[in-house]
């Protein structure tokens, strides 16, 4: 019983159940576990942190993920995600009046595929078997 317990409530408590949002919206659920989708732009800084902004670069994006350099080692294949579309997830904090997720875990991590635009949807490919 209580493994069963133990299960539901980790979870309820993921990441991966939490709300989705776009990067601009961010700010209003500090304080709230989501997964966050914006455009990443990557900084690597000297003392081995790393920065990941969403929709924007350092204070002009509306949210960023950190990496402690304690981490870093982690996160080796983040830098194919720069300029990518991605989903970030775990709890939303606030560091120096901006909303943070500190990752620990490359899990919280994941490149996103645009969606199909009214403009250009997707087209059916015909395969044409036998003679005709």
């Amino acid at each position: 019983m209580k493994k069963t317990m133990l299960v539901a409530a980790l979870l309820l408590s993921s990441p991966a159940l939490a709300e989705t949002i776009p990067a601009p919206d961010a700010p209003a659920f500090v304080g709230q576990s989501a997964t966050v989708v914006g455009r990443a732009s990557i900084q690597r800084m000297a003392s081995g942190e790393i920065y990941l902004d969403l929709d924007g670069r350092s204070d002009g994006a509306p949210i960023s993920a950190y990496v402690s350099r304690w981490n870093a080692a982690r996160f080796s294949g983040l830098d194919a995600l720069d300029g990518k579309l991605v989903a970030v997830s775990g709890a939303i904090g606030s560091f120096r009046y901006r909303p943070e997720i500190f990752l620990t875990d490359p899990g919280q991590i994941a490149p996103v595929e645009p969606a199909a635009t009214a403009e250009t949807p997707p087209q059916p490919r015909w395969i044409h078997i036998g003679k005709r």
